[in-house]
């Protein structure tokens, strides 16, 4: 399955509108590097970004990624932007506790499709550097 760009807008425009934010961007990963979609919205003032991974319906919150970032994410629990995008089918929100897991402890059946060899190399530390990544 590969994420829609498309499918991922709607989804950002419809959990803003229920929870008074604004979509600011939607920004389509057509490189192989990062490895997700990003949509920035903003509520009074503060702008976070909700990310896509390309392969599979999962999605996360972030602090919006600095301009020429390529290194390791941090994410954010923002309860009520989380809760409106958990309507959305196919999509789940993934929080920072399920993020920060210690890569040690996830199955391989666990993981979204991914090069092993990029495992090897880039020795992410948590399940959410996985999931979400620049790598190329």
């Amino acid at each position: 399955m590969t994420v829609d760009v498309r499918d991922f807008s709607k989804a950002c425009f419809s959990a803003a509108r229920a929870t008074g934010r604004q979509v600011l961007e939607v920004v389509e990963a057509t490189q192989p590097t990062p490895n997700f979609h990003l949509a920035l919205l903003e509520h009074r003032d503060v702008t976070v970004a909700v990310l896509a991974n390309r392969e599979v319906p999962l999605l996360a919150i972030a602090p919006p990624p600095a301009a020429g970032q390529a290194g390791p994410l941090s994410f954010l629990d923002v309860v009520d932007l989380a809760a409106a995008l958990s309507q959305i089918e196919p999509f789940k929100v993934l929080s920072v506790a399920e993020l920060s897991r210690p890569l040690s402890q996830i199955t391989s059946g666990e993981l979204p499709p991914h090069d092993p060899y990029d495992i090897r190399y880039w020795q992410p530390a948590t399940f959410g550097d996985v999931v979400f990544n620049y790598w190329d």
